[in-house]
């Protein structure tokens, strides 16, 4: 009897032990004061030009056919003296318009469209902000080589100031 209380006694050590381990790892006491690697705000939000790997002053969204933006490009930061263009991802987009309602760059406000040389968009330069951040809404309309189209409504975040 001694043996199996020994044995019930050290499985709920281990689980409990376990159970530590496994606690989200929030600053608020949670698992031992640790961050998580990746959280969900502007923690590890990084503009183009702010790349410590590969920075560049270019930012290119990838236009494509079956969805007209993927998941990841929805949201794209950027900073002051970074420059945006659209640019058409695969061969069954035939063309596409970038539309805003609330104009990110210092450029004049119009309506972009694709060269249908290059399949991209005329570079934009994003404005300087004052705030640390803005959300510009913009609605992308993709027309496919078939003739169907494809709406989405994504956003672009300058950074500043």
């Amino acid at each position: 009897m001694k043996n199996v209380m020994l044995a019930v006694l050290a499985v709920a050590v281990i689980v409990l032990g376990l159970l530590y381990a496994k606690k989200p790892p929030f600053a608020d006491g949670g698992g031992g004061g640790r961050r998580r690697a990746d959280e969900n705000n502007l923690t590890h939000v990084k503009c183009n030009s702010q790349n410590g790997t590969n920075p560049g002053n270019e930012v290119e969204i990838p236009v494509n056919s079956s969805v007209g933006l993927d998941y990841n490009d929805k949201i794209t930061f950027v900073c002051k003296n970074e420059k945006v263009h659209w640019k058409s991802a695969d061969s069954a987009v035939k063309t596409f318009t970038v539309t805003f309602i609330a104009w990110p760059f210092s450029s004049t406000q119009m309506s972009l469209q694709p060269d249908p040389t290059t399949g991209l968009t005329q570079d934009q330069p994003v404005k300087p902000i004052n705030t640390k951040y803005e959300m510009d809404e913009y609605k992308l309309v993709v027309t496919k080589t078939d003739g169907t189209t494809i709406t989405a409504d994504p956003h672009i975040i300058p950074m500043g100031p």
